[in-house]
């Protein structure tokens, strides 16, 4: 099998991280992320992004369905806001 991409790598560790924290101490549903297990990815995997107020921010504006969680499909448009939220920042540093 040959080594993947660094696209498909990045993708595989996005999963994974959905996944791993999921999985976690929270909601005891593994398809979901609750505000506990968002505080923690939070904490562990973007320590530079804020605290409380980010993660109030985070479920208020992604969390569509407002079951007080997030699913994969919300999952990924948190990342995809913080993807554009770092293009725009680096648009600015040009």
């Amino acid at each position: 099998m040959q080594d993947p991409t660094p696209m498909e790598a990045g993708l595989a560790i996005l999963y994974g991280t959905f996944v791993k924290y999921a999985s976690g101490e929270g909601d005891n549903d593994p398809t979901t992320i609750s505000k506990k297990e968002l505080a923690k990815l939070l904490e562990e995997q973007l320590p530079h992004l804020g605290g409380k107020e980010m993660l109030d921010c985070l479920m208020k504006n992604l969390d569509a369905d407002k079951d007080g969680t997030l699913n994969f499909m919300e999952y990924c448009a948190m990342i995809t806001t913080l993807s554009m939220c770092l293009h725009m920042a680096c648009e600015q540093c040009e």
